[in-house]
C-alpha cells in the first residue's frame, strides 16, 4: 500500500468499485497518523468496539486500533460521538 502524507483540508469523496462505473460514498478521505508515525489516506467507514475499519481511495479496507492512532485522530473520533 502506498501512503500519502497530505493535509486533512485535502479531502475528496471516496467511491466504492462497480461493474460499470463507481458511485460516490459518503465519506471523505484524511489523512489518519499512528502514533509510530505512519500516516494513510483514508475515510472513516465504521468502529467495531476498539477497532476502526477505513478505507483508501482504492477502496483498499484497512483496520486499526483507536488507541494505536494519534492523540489528534483519536480525538476526531471521540467528537464523530458514535
Amino acid at each position: 500500500m502506498r501512503i500519502k502524507t497530505i493535509t486533512n483540508k485535502e479531502t475528496k469523496p471516496l467511491t466504492k468499485p462497480s461493474a460499470d462505473k463507481p458511485e460516490p460514498v459518503d465519506y471523505e478521505l484524511r489523512t489518519w497518523t499512528a502514533k509510530d508515525g505512519v500516516r494513510i489516506q483514508a475515510a472513516f467507514v465504521r468502529k467495531s468496539g476498539p477497532l476502526l475499519v477505513l478505507k483508501t481511495e482504492d477502496n483498499k479496507e484497512v483496520r486499526i486500533l483507536l488507541q494505536k492512532l494519534s492523540e489528534e485522530d483519536q480525538d476526531y473520533m471521540t467528537s464523530l460521538k458514535l
